[in-house]
């Protein structure tokens, strides 16, 4: 039986990747939010999150003790050194998780497996994808999408754009690049297109592999 193939799919905040994933899932295939795995490895109590504020500070906490994420966010996209510390933290849990995820989805051996993760590439996750994807997107798209997603000023936003790497990073790294331009954008389309392509790119890898569990 052919294996189930991993797709990783990632790009800059704001460039609408989760919306690309959102109607992936729609059309049935199984997708992976490493966001939401995020959200989940810092409940209180957890190693991840004594690790958190153990580094930034307990001003990261609700009084409830639970994260308070755009404190952290404050202070993680703040420096680059903010945010490698932020990464060498949180990637290790988030890893596993995902991988608990990917081994459960696979019993059931759907084509693709689909991953949505912004920090595809940083956190060695790409390695163990058959082909990746980096959804890309100008600007101001990125600006307007972020402040309205998260509910942050100008400055905030622009702050978390300069933390991320450049679209020639992605362009460099990822397998395929698709753009989306606006919110407008026909992504139902472009994810049809997506499954028609990724046969040939995995092909191309040689990425037949056999099913074993993942990472």
């Amino acid at each position: 039986m052919k294996s189930s193939r991993i797709i990783g799919i990632t790009g800059p905040s704001g460039s609408g990747k989760s919306a690309l994933t959102a109607v992936l899932k729609n059309m049935g295939y199984p997708c992976v939010d490493a966001d939401q795995i995020a959200r989940q490895v810092v409940y209180p109590g957890s190693p991840c999150l004594s690790a958190l504020s153990q580094r930034f500070g307990s001003g990261i906490l609700n009084p409830d003790n639970s994260l308070n994420r755009k404190a952290l966010a404050a202070i993680g996209f703040a420096t680059k050194e903010n945010t490698a510390a932020l990464n060498r933290i949180m990637h290790p849990a988030i890893l596993d998780a995902i991988a608990e995820k990917i081994n459960a989805y696979r019993a059931f051996h759907p084509e693709w497996i689909f991953i949505d993760a912004p920090q595809l590439f940083e956190s060695g996750l790409d390695r163990q994808c058959d082909a990746t994807v980096a959804v890309l997107s100008d600007e101001q798209t990125r600006l307007n999408r972020i402040m309205r997603r998260d509910g942050i000023t100008k400055q905030q936003a622009k702050l978390r754009m300069q933390a991320a790497y450049t679209d020639a990073f992605f362009q460099q790294h990822a397998d395929l690049v698709l753009y989306n331009p606006s919110d407008d954008f026909d992504l139902q389309e472009c994810a049809k297109a997506l499954c028609g392509q990724l046969d040939g790119i995995c092909a191309q890898k040689n990425a037949d592999k056999t099913d074993v569990p993942f990472r």
